[in-house]
């Protein structure tokens, strides 16, 4: 019987060991032991890049009139004047918005310069580029906001236009008394891709 003493008392010492561990690490730090089990799950999405632009204001109209009498040329832009001319103060111009998700270089330009716009002489056809929100266009060098700059030529407004920002372009015209008559139209144009 003294085998089975041994291994009774051996098991009993073992058993109390094992208890007395299991308690001691039960009270370590945040490890517990509990019946409690976990399991892991994931989540997943894509988001894919969207490029897009939209013009918010697309025309800019300001409807018939003429050059003061006794004048040598009037003045009108999108900013709300007009100077020694009749056609309507316009305090509008073209709202571009970056509608997509990623940031986009643009490029601007117009169909036509100055002469083949409104022709006559001393006749000037020009644009101005302004943050609708703070920060939307980055310029590249030798561009400048809140500058105007002949149209007609294809210029890079924006290194980096970033996503869902608006960009204003003003549009001045000086209009000479000796310039072209009837309904005088241009497209202006932008073009954009993914800024890199």
């Amino acid at each position: 019987m003294g085998d089975n003493t041994l291994l009774f008392a051996s098991a009993v010492v073992f058993g109390f060991a094992i208890v007395l561990t299991v308690s001691m690490f039960g009270a370590m730090g945040d490890f517990s032991i509990t019946g409690f089990a976990t399991a892991n799950g994931s989540v997943n999405v894509t988001i894919n890049e969207s490029v897009s632009l939209n013009f918010t204001t697309s025309e800019v109209n300001w409807g018939s009139g003429a050059v003061d009498i006794d004048t040598a040329w009037a003045t009108i832009d999108t900013v709300g004047g007009v100077t020694n001319g009749t056609w309507s103060a316009l305090s509008d111009g073209l709202i571009i918005r970056n509608a997509g998700n990623v940031n986009l270089t643009l490029n601007f330009t117009t169909g036509k310069n100055a002469s083949v716009f409104i022709g006559g002489t001393g006749e000037s056809y020009e644009y101005n580029v302004t943050n609708v929100d703070d920060d939307a266009c980055d310029t590249p060098v030798g561009f400048d906001l809140n500058t105007y700059y002949d149209a007609g030529d294809n210029a890079l407004i924006c290194d980096s236009f970033l996503a869902n920002k608006s960009i204003r372009v003003d549009l001045r015209l000086v209009i000479p008394v000796d310039s072209s008559q009837g309904i005088l139209s241009d497209v202006a144009t932008i073009t954009y891709e993914k800024d890199v």
